[in-house]
């Protein structure tokens, strides 16, 4: 069986309209019959997953709604079955704001999904272990990317909101985007951090950094890395050093694909690295995103999972 849940608040709300119009259209797909849970945050997805897979040995997992969403189903998944997360599959309906899982999009009634079994590929599980707020060390899991500095500070305010960006969220994806980019950037200020990756230590003021193992990282934006789904490497992508103008540059350079450029210019602030790990030291909490989905944290360190999980193909089968 087939367990799909819907998370009806995604994208401030609009998921619901856009799961109601899409739903019908899924009996043509390999999702013809499947068990249906929606559901509004708070929710014990855990407890769920738990009863599905004990009661109809569930394992396929499809996660409707945006990033946080699928990392909230993952993250979730893995708490139930860590050990055997392996024999386990998961997908996604983009009912979201970015939906940067689904890139390059294929679409069904201009949503895109990522259903497809039949070419589902074995997925490195990005790891990252934390202090949060509370003094708890914790870890959490995630399959698209992590960040720290810029992108993980416009996630928490694209998360919370404002009159504006809430108006923008409903009608204008991209321009909600690029208002919280500006906003964020004009109360930027770097944070001086060490890093511990590929047998170094370097002290470093970082503008933005961030763990991808899929370089679609909000909006247009793009790292042109050659990260793999399953290539056991996380790739490191920061900005140091860097000023408003070179921010600006750096991020129209991202919606060219060219964080890396070959001719060399404006290197000098941009690092782009394959690592296995990674450690992030800083006395203070910051925030921590990972898919979209923000916290504050401090002690950061990254890894892979030593067990992968099936990740659904780009767009869907046939029934």
């Amino acid at each position: 069986m087939v367990a799909i849940f819907v998370n009806l608040s995604a994208n401030n709300g609009v998921a619901k309209g856009k799961w109601n119009s899409l739903e019908p259209l899924l009996r043509d797909t390999n999702l013809f019959n499947p068990k249906i849970i929606t559901y509004t945050p708070p929710f014990d997805l855990a407890s769920c997953i738990a009863e599905l897979i004990k009661k109809n040995k569930t394992a396929i997992f499809i996660a409707a709604g945006g990033d946080g969403s699928l990392n909230f189903l993952l993250n979730a998944l893995i708490s139930v079955d860590k050990e055997n997360i392996e024999k386990y599959t998961i997908g996604g309906i983009g009912l979201g704001s970015s939906n940067d899982f689904f890139k390059p999009f294929k679409f069904l009634n201009k949503v895109p999904l990522r259903v497809s079994v039949k070419n589902s590929r074995k997925h490195d599980i990005g790891r990252v272990k934390f202090t949060d707020a509370s003094g708890v060390s914790r870890e959490r899991f995630f399959l698209n990317n992590a960040s720290i500095g810029l992108l993980a500070n416009a996630n928490h305010a694209f998360n919370q909101g404002d009159l504006i960006l809430n108006f923008l969220k409903r009608k204008y994806i991209l321009a909600a985007i690029q208002y919280t980019a500006i906003k964020t950037l004009i109360s930027h200020r770097p944070i001086l951090i060490t890093l511990e990756y590929n047998n170094e230590q370097r002290s470093v003021k970082i503008n933005n950094l961030s763990v991808v193992k899929n370089p679609y990282v909000s909006g247009e934006y793009k790292y042109n890395q050659d990260i793999q789904q399953d290539d056991r490497l996380l790739g490191l992508n920061y900005i140091r050093d860097a000023d408003i103008l070179d921010i600006l540059k750096i991020m129209s350079d991202m919606e060219k694909e060219r964080f890396i450029r070959s001719d060399g210019k404006g290197m000098a602030k941009r690092e782009s690295h394959f690592v296995e790990s990674l450690k992030i030291i800083h006395e203070n909490f910051i925030h921590l995103e990972t898919d979209g989905e923000v916290i504050m944290a401090k002690d950061i360190s990254f890894d892979l999972y030593s067990r992968q999980i099936s990740v659904c193909g780009h767009g869907w089968d046939d029934k």
